[in-house]
């Protein structure tokens, strides 16, 4: 079911002039799990549901999105962050969403990276799954229950490296990390395990802190890491790093 814009909806313009129709901004939903038809719930979501292709999603973003809308895509779990660049490239004003099989549940923490505020469980029964949908629409972000426990094992984990690493003091094998990394990003890590600043490691490394800002994000991607704390922890799990 796709019905077109009425004519004579206000209009609020994003950063870049792209319209949003109304006071309350849209939700795009990205659905990667089979499991899941939008058939089986369309009736019971309040609003107008635009079931999009990619063209049309575009087609969309460029004209404005309905206030109160929910603009639905199905989309390969592989290609989920690429086509939610599309919209946060262009800082569209709307709620990003994500609706995910339990297999794909390690995705989960990358997503949230990219400012992806709804994260649902397509697993579950269509009266379950609506019921999850609209307790979503009343808070800022949403994380389905299925979901929850990984975010809490994550925090747990982050914690306790941190903990550690108050109480310890980590050193870097040079010799084992120079398997992967170069001697330049060994010693950014190795001033990252010590606990300083980007800003500190510009001074005692005589580098521009946009030069160490730049290392940090590099080293931080070939770590497969999301932040300083999670590269520790990778760190760590692969033996680079000994306490004393």
């Amino acid at each position: 079911m796709r019905i077109e814009r009425q004519e004579g909806d206000t209009e609020v313009r994003g950063m870049h002039g792209s319209a949003i129709h109304g006071g309350k901004a849209p939700t795009v939903l990205f659905n990667s799990c089979k499991a899941f038809a939008i058939e089986t719930i369309e009736e019971q979501i309040e609003g107008t549901i635009y079931k999009c292709q990619g063209e049309e999603l575009s087609a969309y973003l460029q004209s404005g999105l309905n206030k109160n809308c929910l603009y639905y895509i199905e989309v390969d779990p592989e290609e989920i962050i690429e086509k939610i660049k599309v919209i946060t490239d262009q800082e569209i004003l709307c709620r990003l969403g994500v609706n995910l099989g339990e297999e794909h549940e390690g995705k989960t923490n990358h997503l949230l990276k990219h400012q992806v505020s709804l994260l649902l469980c397509g697993d579950r029964e269509p009266k379950e799954w609506v019921v999850h949908y609209l307790r979503a629409m009343e808070f800022m972000v949403y994380i389905d229950p299925v979901f929850q426990p990984r975010f809490v094992n994550a925090y747990r984990s982050l914690y306790r490296i941190e903990t550690e690493s108050e109480n310890k003091r980590l050193e870097l094998i040079y010799e084992k990390a120079m398997e992967n990394l170069s001697e330049a990003e060994c010693r950014i890590l190795e001033k990252i395990l010590e606990g300083k600043s980007n800003r500190k490691i510009a001074e005692e490394c005589y580098l521009a802190v946009a030069t160490v800002n730049n290392h940090v994000s590099h080293l931080t991607k070939k770590m497969a890491a999301n932040d300083r704390t999670h590269t520790i922890k990778r760190a760590i799990e692969s033996g680079w790093v000994k306490t004393s």
